[in-house]
């Protein structure tokens, strides 16, 4: 992998994403000009565990073409619209609507995180973000969270998500991953079974008397 600045080019092209660090404690630290949480940079040294590979395309068939790339600044208005429909509706996540855009972005974009966005074409379909969960001593567990955009549900993005988490989690150094709130009602429970995650922990009446389930799995 080799690091690239990211560039913008004029007429809506493309825009190259510097690979992304998720800096766990125990990794060599990030250069000065290296970022987390979806911002634009460089990072120094390719080999490093701190160096996330460039996201895989991926084919949606009824979609066309799903591309898999780092956030930059542009996706934070969208990110923040996408999610606001998310907590209007009362999905998947715990927060409170109407969230105000510093918090999301502490949430979202938080510090050690890095954030990847779907797209289908030049339609924004969703998103995940990878991040310790735990410091110190238990930095070896990932955590992350995903969402897709109502309306490009049932297509493969949401699996596409979780699955290139997966991935770039073990990448990093990671041995587990574990999720700390998931609704008993979420429809993304089985996904998640099926790629491996088993139920280790119960939150009675998490969230407006529902349950919650903790969820991990050995990377």
């Amino acid at each position: 992998l080799e690091p690239v600045r990211a560039e913008h080019h004029p007429g809506g092209q493309r825009i190259r994403v510097a690979a992304q660090g998720v800096r766990r404690q125990g990794s060599p630290p990030l250069d000065e000009t290296g970022v987390a949480g979806g911002d634009r940079g460089e990072v120094e040294g390719a080999g490093h565990p701190s160096c996330l590979a460039p996201p895989a395309a991926a084919s949606v068939s009824s979609l066309g073409d799903l591309e898999l790339r780092y956030a930059t600044d542009k996706d934070r208005d969208p990110l923040f619209s996408a999610y606001s429909e998310i907590l209007r509706a009362g999905e998947g996540f715990p927060h409170r609507f109407p969230i105000g855009r510093a918090e999301f972005d502490h949430y979202w974009f938080a510090p050690g995180s890095s954030v990847v966005v779907a797209e289908v074409g030049s339609r924004f379909g969703g998103s995940y973000f990878i991040k310790p969960n735990f410091p110190g001593r238990a930095d070896h567990i990932a955590n992350a969270g995903y969402f897709v955009v109502s309306h490009m549900r049932g297509q493969g993005i949401g699996r596409a998500l979780v699955e290139h988490s997966l991935s770039q989690a073990r990448s990093l150094g990671f041995d587990a991953m574990m999720f700390n709130l998931v609704f008993e009602s979420n429809p993304a429970r089985s996904l998640y079974e099926r790629l491996g995650f088993s139920v280790i922990g119960r939150i009675p009446a998490a969230i407006d008397g529902q349950d919650a389930l903790i969820y991990w799995t050995r990377l």
